[in-house]
């Protein structure tokens, strides 16, 4: 009699745990879908953050309006090509999309491009090219490393430079064994491989961290992208990337600012801030610093 009791005792303070349990997680969804649904509505007040990209000029607007769009979700929301471009838009066979517009919009004369933000891919308008310039050069110190120099070193030698090219120049890519005369092939014909004529050592990696690291100092930026193309004239493959200098791309009168680091890093704060009232302090740091 008294098992019985007890467990039913123990019956009703399990349901009523779980019930409790059950309206607090319904009150916490539903607090964070209010959450959520707020930030959207808010996002949505900026027609260019609510709008669908179809065309190369609708991001070209998108970009000069914000000033900053990263090609990527960014971690603040309606702040990207990627969220606001559909399905049929992406490596479509019929049609280019934003993908293929990079070398276009860069033609265009009123983005710089390259991997701005996070070390992921993006653009900025010219109007704010020369703060974020300005800020960033101050925080990244140059050069990291010998390697960071000759590689910056090459491309200004050059002025603009296609990425495997300055691969090859800087030794990240292993020289090809030297080309053996018909004799020489019959001599080593029957040696082990191992005793055939190399090519010469490859640098050590890091070429990528490199590239990325030159361009979040905005010290290089992309001029382009070139791609190759079959015999009937179709391109194929992914754009090879030309890298180039601010100064040489737009003009070093154009990147001119009387601001100090930290006073263009607040002026860019502050036109995010206005341009984006849904998104923390903290995310726009996280995407400018």
């Amino acid at each position: 009699m008294i098992f019985l009791l007890f467990l039913l005792f123990w019956c009703k303070v399990t349901v009523k745990g779980m019930q409790l349990g059950c309206k607090v997680r319904s009150r916490n969804y539903f607090m964070e879908k209010n959450y959520f649904s707020e930030r959207k509505s808010l996002s949505l007040q900026n027609k260019y953050l609510g709008m669908m990209i179809r065309c190369i000029e609708d991001v070209e607007q998108m970009a000069l309006e914000t000033g900053f769009l990263p090609f990527f979700y960014c971690g603040i929301d309606g702040l990207s090509i990627e969220e606001h471009t559909p399905r049929d838009l992406w490596f479509s066979d019929e049609r280019d999309g934003p993908w293929e517009w990079k070398g276009p919009l860069i033609g265009m004369g009123s983005l710089a491009y390259g991997k701005l933000y996070d070390g992921k891919a993006g653009f900025v308008s010219l109007e704010w090219l020369p703060d974020l310039l300005n800020y960033r050069r101050s925080c990244y110190h140059y050069p990291h490393n010998e390697a960071e120099r000759e590689v910056f070193e090459t491309v200004i030698a050059h002025q603009t430079m296609l990425t495997k090219d300055i691969k090859r120049e800087c030794g990240f890519v292993r020289p090809r064994a030297p080309k053996l005369s018909p004799m020489e092939r019959e001599a080593l014909r029957d040696k082990p491989r191992s005793l055939w004529p190399k090519g010469g050592e490859a640098r050590n990696r890091g070429f990528e961290s490199i590239i990325t690291r030159l361009q979040m100092s905005l010290r290089f930026i992309v001029a382009d992208f070139e791609y190759n193309y079959d015999r009937e004239g179709k391109r194929y493959g992914w754009g090879v990337a030309r890298y180039t200098t601010p100064e040489l791309m737009y003009g070093e009168e154009t990147l001119i600012t009387d601001r100090s680091p930290e006073e263009s890093l607040q002026r860019i704060l502050n036109h995010l801030k206005k341009k984006l009232p849904y998104a923390t302090e903290m995310e726009i740091r996280k995407l400018i610093v």
